[in-house]
């Protein structure tokens, strides 16, 4: 039997998900774990709130695939202005196999945007669950320096962005015949990657490893030579050589 002192130093977690054999599973899994607790589940947007303007819990475990025509994103929006303190674990198994990488990619961005510090595909297993849970119980509030990814969902676009040597390896980029030098069209390529998804400046600059200020500058540069204006524009011209 957990003791009250136990519970009242045990993390807790709320589930929103309306797969209701996989919620009492889980919420049995996290009654064994030491330090954690299941503070209760929820399979609509006014029992997660309930829930979460209540316990204030210290995990919300959040599936993107509830109700149709419910957007999950907003909703984990919503949950997060209403305990700020809370961390917001996106718990999915979507797949789309008509979807490319870009649809994931922007998926990933809009959580980001909602607040969410993870992306965790429920095929991994419940073990892998719980290390991500205890990780997120674990992270120091206070954010990065702006040069780093702050999360582990905003560190995961990168790879969306292309590796670091992206100018050597990529051959839409190596047959772009726009007298960029290999580190302008590495710095196009991912800003241009990045714009598309409607990431900011700040973000694709951190989740590549790159300084804003690194990133800019080389945008400047190549901004210049393409004879554009905005980031409109660059985009759209960086579409047209192919870099994207």
């Amino acid at each position: 039997m957990t003791t009250g002192k136990a519970m009242a130093q045990a993390a807790t977690v709320v589930i929103v998900d309306d797969e209701t054999i996989l919620c009492e599973l889980l919420e049995r899994r996290l009654g064994d774990e030491p330090g954690l607790s299941c503070a209760g589940t929820a399979t609509s947007p006014h029992d997660a709130k309930r829930l979460v303007v209540h316990h204030r819990p210290r995990v919300i475990l959040l599936d993107i695939r509830l109700e149709p025509g419910l957007d999950a994103l907003a909703l984990g929006q919503d949950l997060k202005r209403a305990s700020p303190t809370s961390e917001l674990l996106i718990w999915t198994e979507w797949i789309d196999r008509s979807a490319n990488r870009a649809d994931e990619f922007r998926l990933k961005v809009r959580a980001l945007r909602s607040g969410a510090s993870e992306w965790i595909n429920k095929g991994d297993g419940l073990s892998n669950l719980i290390d991500r849970i205890r990780a997120a119980v674990e992270r120091e509030p206070s954010p990065l320096p702006d040069d780093e990814p702050h999360n582990p969902i905003e560190a995961s676009l990168g790879d969306f962005l292309g590796p670091p040597d992206l100018a050597g390896r990529d051959p839409l980029i190596q047959r772009a015949e726009d007298g960029l030098t290999p580190t302008e069209r590495r710095a196009a390529a991912i800003a241009a990657r990045g714009l598309e998804g409607d990431m900011t400046i700040e973000q694709i600059a951190r989740t590549s490893h790159m300084s804003p200020a690194t990133l800019r500058a080389h945008l400047k540069n190549v901004y210049a030579k393409w004879g554009v204006h905005g980031q409109a524009a660059f985009a759209a011209e960086a579409r047209r050589l192919g870099v994207v």
